[in-house]
């Protein structure tokens, strides 16, 4: 019994899965920056030269 691939549902999937590694990787990001006390300095407002 041969099944054709409904390349409609791949891409759906595909999209799914890009869009769960996205959202991981900017969580990542996201944590990286809070230790590193990257938003605590932002909120203190600019820099002087």
């Amino acid at each position: 019994m041969e099944q054709k691939l409904d390349r409609q549902r791949v891409q759906d999937f595909a999209r799914k899965v890009f869009g769960l590694y996205t959202s991981s990787l900017l969580t990542l990001l996201i944590d990286v920056g809070h230790r590193m006390g990257l938003f605590e300095a932002v909120a203190q407002g600019p820099g002087t030269s």
